[in-house]
């Protein structure tokens, strides 16, 4: 149990490695851009990254979630080969959709800017959803140093262009986020390619797996979109109702807040993932699974409290004065951060125990909370009560969510809903004293 500990704290280790140069390189570049692109322009890119994620999380119809998961190594190849199928496929016909009803979105979104950005966004969806596939394939083999060296050359390819294309205005941010994205995809499958694993697949394998596989598209592609839709929605209504300068400075509330959870979230969720199909089947996940999110907790507890206390001071400075509209939003956006921080990490486990259902029903509960929050915070209150009202739905949706996810591998609900007890009234009694 202890040399499984330790190899688990390792890869974590190597994962949140890469990771935190990855996002360190982009945080600190980050007051650079805001000086070289306007607040509207992030949130032209904030717009067209929500449409380019709500199609990648439909390219492989999450067969990719389930690479990890058989025994067999032959079903792994043939759900490599299914999968980067189904995202060529779906890069096709999201060029036909766009090119058919590309006016129509432009018009519901009333941001004439992003016409001239559709174009991108097939490419974007293929490029992306086929990283996405080899970094499921990655963590079956338990190539963490691979998946960290990718992703600072993502951060280092999205920077180059960003600050070389910064005359370009929208384009440069847009062609930096889906280039630099990208990046990585030969090193994640080159040993796929160059030894030839593909051979093994065959069509018969491939509709088995089809078949044995079925409740990830029939359920987790759904979960999955409603996971998705719930965090790139937010930008999408606030330019139904607001100006791309208030989505851009949403859009960069939003983005600091993200990269904690992405070099230290996912990179203990991908970690999870690879752990816990066998802590499942020996019926010792439940403990792990209370002792990581407990840590999570108190590992994101600290930024938070500096972000409740004094965010829109530390934007103004960092970011310059223009962008302290972001720093208000990102008061109400901790609560937020503390929740998904702490929750998205392990919401795989649905699909480990194979209650695909269930979480989808769970996926949705957190959309629609999320649209609810937004919408009345619009219709009754300015940009910053919009946000409130979408951060306080996501800690209810949130803790729900955490405690139909704790009882599917056997644990208490009420044992993971006291961890947040201690953080949370320190955050209540900030938020009465500033």
């Amino acid at each position: 149990m202890k040399a499984l500990g330790n190899r688990f704290a390792k890869n974590v280790g190597v994962l949140v490695g890469g990771t935190f140069f990855s996002q360190l390189l982009l945080i600190l570049a980050t007051p650079i851009l805001t000086r070289l692109y306007a607040p509207e322009y992030f949130g032209i890119l904030a717009v067209y990254m929500a449409i380019v994620s709500l199609f990648v999380v439909l390219a492989g119809l999450r067969y990719e979630l389930a690479i990890p998961l058989p025994e067999d190594e032959e079903q792994a190849i043939n759900l490599v080969v299914l999968a980067e199928c189904l995202v060529v496929v779906v890069s096709i016909v999201a060029a036909i959709l766009l090119t058919i009803w590309g006016d129509n979105i432009v018009g519901i979104l009333m941001i004439p800017e992003i016409q001239g950005y559709l174009w991108m966004i097939p490419s974007g969806v293929l490029l992306i959803g086929t990283y996405q596939v080899f970094s499921y394939w990655a963590i079956r083999r338990k190539s963490f140093k691979e998946i960290s060296k990718t992703k600072i050359m993502q951060s280092v390819a999205t920077l180059i262009v960003q600050f070389s294309a910064f005359k370009l205005l929208g384009l440069g941010l847009v062609l930096g986020q889906t280039g630099g994205q990208s990046v990585g995809v030969w090193g994640l499958s080159k040993d796929f390619i160059k030894s030839k694993l593909y051979l093994k697949a065959t069509s018969k394998g491939v509709r088995v797996c089809a078949a044995r596989y079925q409740d990830f598209p029939l359920y987790s592609t759904w979960a999955g979109l409603a996971n998705v839709a719930g965090s790139q929605l937010p930008p999408l209504l606030f330019a139904v109702f607001y100006t791309p300068g208030v989505v851009g400075l949403y859009a960069l509330a939003h983005r600091v807040m993200a990269a904690p959870m992405t070099f230290i979230g996912q990179a203990v969720g991908n970690v999870f993932l690879s752990e816990a199909p066998k802590r499942y089947r020996n019926n010792t996940l439940a403990p792990l699974l209370l002792s990581v999110h407990k840590k999570l907790v108190y590992l994101i507890l600290l930024p938070v409290l500096v972000l409740v206390g004094l965010g829109p001071e530390i934007f103004s400075v960092i970011f310059g004065e223009n962008w302290r509209g972001a720093g208000e939003a990102s008061r109400w956006l901790s609560l937020w951060m503390m929740m998904a921080f702490t929750t998205s990490p392990l919401s795989s486990m649905y699909e480990v125990a194979e209650r695909q259902r269930l979480g989808m029903a769970m996926q949705f509960q957190l959309l629609i909370s999320r649209c609810i929050g937004v919408v009345f915070g619009a219709l009754y209150g300015d940009f910053i009560f919009a946000v409130a009202c979408f951060s306080v739905s996501n800690v209810i949706s949130y803790a729900i969510y955490l405690c139909y996810l704790f009882k599917v591998v056997g644990g208490d609900p009420l044992e993971i809903l006291l961890n947040y007890i201690i953080p949370f009234l320190v955050i209540i009694t900030i938020f009465l004293v500033v």
